[in-house]
């Protein structure tokens, strides 16, 4: 479970705890929690309407976060990598943020 507000915790400086929490879980506050973060650090960057677009302008953000984090983009969690893990995540969460 989730403790805070998602534009709360996107702000913070360093995204590792997002990006963990979403890795970790894959739940739909994850998906609303890393949308938000990469919106949040993505300053000076105008996301598109449509949700394929969106994605792949999030994408570049997203991984400059697990760079920024720290994170090893290829550890496996389970039978995948946190990068793909986390780009499905992202891709859900803005396209249910669409709907």
């Amino acid at each position: 479970m989730l403790w805070g507000a998602f534009e709360d915790i996107a702000s913070f400086d360093d995204p590792g705890p997002a990006l963990a929490y979403a890795v970790l879980n894959g739940d739909g506050a994850a998906q609303q929690l890393l949308a938000s973060v990469v919106r949040h650090h993505s300053s000076g960057i105008e996301f598109p309407t449509r949700v394929p677009k969106i994605i792949a302008r999030g994408l570049p953000v997203l991984h400059q976060l697990i760079e920024k984090s720290g994170l090893d983009a290829d550890t496996k969690v389970g039978k995948h990598s946190v990068k793909s893990l986390l780009e499905a995540t992202y891709a859900l969460g803005v396209a249910c943020e669409s709907l």
